[in-house]
């Protein structure tokens, strides 16, 4: 997600660009926001948690706990 357009996205921005991608059946790209949003702040519970729910739903069982 190399883009000009996400270039000042916080944390907080990161989730939420997550959250709605996950509303649109998006969960491989919102993990990737959600990536994001951690990397921007480690301690980020919410978006741990949505990456979790991201990868359950697309059955990786194994990874929706990390």
């Amino acid at each position: 997600m190399e883009n000009t357009e996400y270039s000042s996205f916080d944390a907080q921005d990161w989730y939420e660009h997550g959250q709605r991608l996950t509303q649109d059946g998006r969960q491989r790209d919102a993990i990737e926001a959600l990536n994001q949003a951690i990397a921007k702040d480690p301690a980020y519970a919410e978006a741990y948690f949505a990456r979790g729910a991201c990868h359950y739903a697309l059955g990786r069982y194994d990874q929706a706990s990390d």
